[in-house]
This record gives structure tokens, sequence and C-alpha cells, in this order.
């Protein structure tokens, strides 16, 4: 049965892969370009470095004799060799001069970056990342010549021989492996005091992060114990300490700390904004992952039932069961590592809300307590006056005549008795009112750290709603429309129009459970 016009193929062009894989000058240049770029960017950084070079307060961190400067070795030791064996295969190739320098000219800047940062007494991270960029761009170059062609029919590796693959291999190791593995420098959030046990997390390579190794001593001491103490538990990061947190998030949160007047909400994403960002990514790549399986199957079985027409394929089959593997692994990565961010922001929410709602609490206290003492200032001044003017007037009394003093001082007695007894009872009533304005306050504390605390947190993944939730549909859709043409539309206007049912459904029910 011939399926090939109800599951359609898109055919790639044998001209489009010779132009993306062919032995093409701006391709070849690709590491040039990268060089170029690095070049400028890192004068730039450094000009800037050294103008606030004044500001920086402690020691730099150093690398120190460890895995950290053993993979910083290795990666120069793998530069100058692809450096070496650069020059070699031009000069058996025949290349011009000019030709040899733009073919050498990146491994020779690449080289020259990774050797000043074996210094173990210096830190030096920003010329890794730039040698590590070149090495990786020379890698992409190397990937769309010699790796892609193996994945058609029709394109072969355009590089060959001994040299070149030795260079080839050289360049994929020190710019794809060594920066995966190379562990993470500890760089204290406080330089002046730096944080004495360190949590493995801080110092994991990208590789160990990315899959948990980092978290194999407590899962391996979980296993063979029946319970793990608390005292042998990973401390906490210093970037997770509630004081850092403060200094990062209250000049954007707290208005007495010089945060503008404006919804919490963007408050938050200001704090946050790079773990948003890489939320964001995570949630694309996420997305695309979940339809490669679909997808390399669709193209599998296209191959399987149109196997006897091999000029109608341009890809191996090997990539599409690679893809089927492949997708739903990296879909877990993604998802894996954002559920990983997306806790951590969570948790830091908390404490960032918490410590502003009861920095709030004690402003309203001290307030309170002044105003307090200013009503009590001015209560006791008439009362002392009052005073005064009694006894002033008995005395004065007196002298004139006295038999008039008994009486007077009997209605004195109990005018101030009556009095005292009033002023009791006004005491009362405003001692209980302001018990019931302390509870009442006091509720309305416990409220902001509990529920809408929970509230704020539980709506994290509002990129679920706004990002997920539209690119999966989107993509479902127009996977749907390649397979099954324009049919796939009446299927859309259905789901549309049959969205309201659910909830017409829900509210004649409890409608009817009520009656």
């Amino acid at each position: 049965m011939d399926l090939s016009f109800a599951i359609p193929q898109a055919v790639l062009r044998h001209v489009a892969f010779r132009h993306l894989l062919g032995d093409d000058d701006a391709l070849l240049r690709l590491p040039v370009y990268a060089a170029v770029v690095s070049a400028a960017v890192l004068l730039v950084q450094t000009g800037v470095a050294f103008r606030s070079r004044g500001g920086s307060t402690g020691a730099p961190p150093a690398i120190g004799w460890g895995a950290i400067l053993a993979w910083r070795v290795t990666r120069f030791v793998a530069a100058a060799a692809a450096l070496g064996l650069s020059v070699a295969v031009g000069i058996d190739e025949g290349d011009t001069w000019q030709e040899v320098l733009l073919g050498t000219g990146p491994y020779l800047y690449a080289t020259f970056l990774s050797f000043f940062t074996l210094d173990p007494r210096k830190y030096r991270q920003r010329l890794v990342r730039h040698a590590n960029f070149v090495l990786f761009a020379a890698s992409a170059l190397y990937i769309c010549r010699d790796v892609i062609p193996l994945a058609t029919f029709t394109q072969e590796p355009l590089d060959r021989g001994a040299k070149m693959m030795a260079k080839i291999a050289l360049v994929f190791f020190s710019g794809l492996v060594v920066p995966l593995f190379t562990p993470r420098l500890y760089t204290p959030v406080d330089p002046s005091n730096p944080q004495k046990e360190l949590n493995p997390e801080q110092t994991a390579s990208v590789f160990s992060f990315a899959l948990y190794f980092f978290l194999d001593t407590i899962i391996f001491a979980a296993y063979r114990e029946k319970e793990v103490p608390e005292d042998q538990l990973y401390v906490l990061c210093d970037t997770d300490g509630a004081e850092h947190l403060k200094q990062r998030s209250f000049k954007f949160l707290d208005v007495f700390s010089g945060a503008r007047q404006r919804h919490p909400f963007f408050g938050l994403m200001r704090v946050y904004w790079r773990e948003f960002a890489t939320l964001f990514a995570l949630v694309v790549v996420r997305c695309l992952a979940n339809y490669t399986g679909p997808f390399a199957m669709n193209r599998l079985l296209l191959y399987i039932e149109t196997r006897d027409q091999p000029e109608s394929h341009i890809v191996r089959p090997w990539v599409w069961i690679a893809l089927v593997a492949g997708g739903p692994l990296i879909g877990a990565l993604a998802f894996q590592a954002y559920i990983f961010v997306n806790t951590r922001t969570l948790v830091w929410t908390e404490s960032v809300v918490t410590q502003l709602v009861f920095a709030h609490s004690l402003r309203i206290r001290v307030k309170a307590d002044s105003r307090d003492d200013e009503a009590a200032t001015t209560e006791q001044q008439p009362v002392a006056g009052e005073a005064a003017s009694e006894s002033g007037s008995t005395s004065s009394e007196g002298d004139a005549e006295s038999t008039t003093i008994q009486p007077s001082s009997a209605s004195v007695r109990s005018s101030s008795s009556s009095s005292a007894a009033q002023k009791d009872g006004d005491q009362k009533t405003a001692d209980k009112k302001a018990e019931e304005k302390g509870q009442s306050m006091v509720g309305k504390i416990n409220n902001l750290v509990t529920t809408d605390l929970g509230n704020i947190t539980d709506s994290r993944d509002f990129i679920d709603l706004f990002l997920y939730i539209p690119l999966q549909l989107v993509i479902g859709i127009y996977f749907l429309y390649v397979l099954l043409g324009w049919s796939v539309w009446v299927g859309v206007a259905s789901i549309v129009l049959l969205a309201p049912l659910p909830g017409y459904n829900y509210t004649t029910y409890f409608s009817t459970h009520v009656v």
C-alpha cells in the first residue's frame, strides 16, 4: 500500500546541502570570524575591568593545583597540538602563507589564551570563555564539513587524511569535551567572608550538573545506611543565604530600600531575570524535543515503505533511530533542569518575601509605639495642670477661712475618684481595642507569610500557560498539518468550538447537585 501521499516527506534539495556543507569560503572562515569577535570583546572587557579595578575588595580567587588546572593544561596541550597539525596540513596541501595564516590563526589565538590560564594563583575565567568560544566555532565547522555528511546519502566528508582526522579529534576534544567536564571554581558572593565548607553543586562541571552526578555521595550514603544524619547533608550555598538574597532583591522590591512603586511581579522578574530567561529557553527546548520522537518515527516508517527508491532519500535511517531515542532524552534533561531552576527560585522567593513582610511589620510596630508615646505624653500634661490648679485654690481658701476646707477637700476627693474611675474605664477600653487591633495585625501578617506567599509561589509556572501550551499547540497543529493536510483545521475548529462544553457540563452538574 502506497502511503507516500498520505504521509508526505519534506525533500531536501541536493543543492541546499552542497551550499551548506560544501567547501565554502564563508564556512571555512568561521573560526577566523569567531577569533576576531572574541579579540574585540576581550579588549573591551579588559579595558572596563582595568578602569573598575580600584573598586574590587578581597583577594582574587585562585584555581590552585587541582582538577581545574589539570583540565586547563589539557586544553592548552590539545590546542597547541591542533595548531601544529594545522601548519603541517597546510604545508602538505601546498597552501599559500595567507591561507596557512587564516587556517592556523584561530588555533594560535586559542593556544595563546589557554597558556595564560595556567597560573594556579589566578582565576582568569574570562580567557577560558574566549578560548572555549573559538574552539567551539572550530568544532562547529568540522561538524558541518565532516560529521553531517555521514548522515546523508548524497554527501561525503570533505576532509581526509590521518593528520586532518587527528586535528579534528583534538578540536572536538578541546572545544566540546573539556568545557563539559571541567569543574567550576567557587567564587564567594562576599570575598571578605568566603564559605568554609562548599556544596558540591558550586563546583560541579556542566556534565555533572546536568546529570546530577554531584549528588552521588549523599545518594550512596543513604543507600548504604538506614538514615542520613542532618550533619551529613550538604551545606547551604552562600548564594542561597538569607542575607545575600536580601541584598540582591530588596533594592527592587522594598520601597524603603530604593525600589520603585510598582507591582511585585515586575520586581521579582527584575531580580530573577537570568533564571526566567533560562526557564524560557528550557521550555522551548522541551517543546521541540517532545515532537522529535514522533517526527523521527514518521520519517523512519516512510523510509521503510520506500526503501526501494534510494534516490528519494537524503537522510540515512540511523539518524531517525537516534532521534527516536535522543529526543525524549533531551526533553527529560530540559525538564529536569527546568524543575531544578524553578524550585530554587521558589525557595528564594519564599525567603525574600518572608523577610520583606517582617521588615514591614517591624516598621509598623515602631511607628505604632511612637504614636502611643505621643498620646500618653499629651494626656499627662492636662492632668498635671489640673492638680496644680486644685492645690492652688485649696491653699488660698485655707488662708481665708478654715471652716470651708473640709467640704472642699471632700468634693475634690469625690471628683478625683470619679475622674480616676472614668479614666480607668477609658484605659481598659483603649487597651481592649489596641489588643484587638494587634491581633488583627498579627493575623494579617501571618496570612501574608502563609496563604499569600503560597499563592505567589504557586504562580511560578505561569510560563507553562503563556509559552509552553501555546507553543505545543502551534507545533502540534503544524505537525498534523504536514501529515493530514487541510483536514487538520476541522479538528482545530472542533476543539475551539467545544472548549466551553466542559465548563458548561460542570456548571449544570453542580446546579443539579445543589437542587
